[in-house]
């Protein structure tokens, strides 16, 4: 081969060595816009109550990344749009929004390298409030006299499970027959599914309801009455505080309490442990007082110093709702 083509095919492979192949994935100077998209409308038959649900066509372009869904209330205007979500899918539910309310809706799509189209023409719709909150469930009411706390009543229930629920009513009376629509017997509102009244007082019995209520005002019917009271302490009669028994099997006796439905006697070697034995009773009828004896089965030590105590309890409730004093003791021959 002569020079001349060496010389030749060296300098064309050098040319061609210094071009760039274009590539079909180079977008680097890709400044065209995807189509706005088309179709949006609002599917009315899925928008109830607080949620509005949307929907448009897709687009088709190779490089279509995600769309932009935009959203203003009371005013179409393009500048009052702000950005509320972006997403791959061509649907959207707007959970949340307020009643009564005109929303504006445009969406944009955007490729793989950016670029924005136009926002299309607005949509709007208006939630409106159909369906009142369901009658909170697991209502219950506790009171309670416990020794160096104010006494109080709380109020527990479950938690509402509505997408538009807004806040609980709470209702309350000295007796049963009274209604939630009379203001007069509404004691507060709160979004929490609990409540402590401490405006009570010992001895008295309180009913309460609770209603849910929307944030279209749009209230559940109230809860069956539930009720109960702090109750006072019970007061020990024997063994004497300070006294001394000859039997190693004492009967404990104290005073009705006056709204209790059942009683728990408490025996201990020290004022706050040493627990030896613990004895229930449920309240009496026509008794001014109560008495439990110790077990026939078991005995007290002897010449040993024990405390006793009373706790009461009301309602259904598995916590005690007061107790006596503690510091009553008796000592065992």
């Amino acid at each position: 081969m002569s020079k001349f083509w060496v010389i030749f095919i060296l300098s064309f492979a050098l040319i061609l060595s210094q071009c760039e192949v274009p590539s079909d994935s180079d977008d680097e100077d890709d400044f065209d816009a995807p189509a706005v998209p088309t179709g949006l409308a609002v599917d009315v038959n899925s928008s109830i109550e607080d949620t509005i649900r949307i929907q448009w066509n897709k687009n088709t372009e190779k490089d279509f990344d995600i769309y932009r869904l935009y959203r203003t209330i009371e005013i179409d205007s393009l500048y009052a749009f702000e950005l509320i979500i972006e997403t791959v899918e061509n649907e959207f539910t707007d959970v949340g929004v307020s009643y009564n309310v005109v929303h504006y809706y445009r969406v944009s799509s955007v490729d793989k390298m950016g670029n924005e189209s136009e926002m299309s023409g607005a949509v709007n719709f208006s939630p409106v409030n159909i369906f009142s909150p369901a009658v909170p469930s697991g209502f219950s009411v506790y009171g309670y006299n416990l020794p160096g706390e104010i006494p109080y009543i709380e109020l527990r229930w479950q938690p509402n499970s509505e997408s538009d629920f807004d806040y609980y009513n709470i209702y309350k009376h000295t007796s049963r027959a009274f209604s939630t629509d009379d203001s007069t017997y509404f004691v507060s509102k709160t979004n929490l599914t609990q409540y402590t009244d401490l405006d009570v007082e010992v001895g008295q019995l309180y009913f309460y309801r609770i209603t849910a209520v929307d944030k279209g005002l749009k209230s559940s019917d109230p809860t069956t009455d539930k009720s109960d009271l702090p109750l006072p302490e019970p007061v020990l009669i024997s063994p004497d505080s300070a006294s001394t028994t000859a039997t190693l099997r004492p009967t404990f006796q104290w005073q009705k309490v006056e709204g209790a439905s059942n009683y728990q006697v408490i025996v201990q070697t020290s004022l706050y442990s040493g627990m030896v034995w613990t004895g229930d009773i449920e309240q009496t009828t026509d008794e001014t007082t109560v008495s439990l004896e110790f077990p026939s089965n078991q005995q007290l030590a002897n010449t040993t110093k024990y405390y006793w105590r009373v706790a009461a309890f009301s309602s259904h409730n598995t916590a005690a709702n007061t107790y006596s004093k503690s510091t009553w003791h008796f000592w065992t021959l």
